[in-house]
């Protein structure tokens, strides 16, 4: 679980998570994610980097998806 910090006129906020693999491992702390998304907009990006070796994916490996939050009703 992560805290949003608003940086630069944009929400922000890093956590780490446990990767489940098809396998059925569990590796505590093998990503980081860093998210990023507008106040107003409430579009952002989230970019995930391996930590650690997991899932057949090495450490060091990393990808950026766009997201989309929505107001809760």
């Amino acid at each position: 679980m992560g805290q949003a910090r608003l940086v630069n006129g944009q929400w922000t906020m890093d956590v780490t998570g446990i990767a489940a693999c098809p396998d059925g491992t569990r590796v505590p702390n093998a990503f980081s994610d860093h998210y990023v998304w507008d106040p107003n907009t409430l579009a952002g990006t989230v970019k995930i980097t391996n930590t650690a070796g997991a899932c057949g994916k090495p450490a060091g490996d990393s990808g950026t998806i766009n997201m989309q939050l929505r107001q809760a009703p």
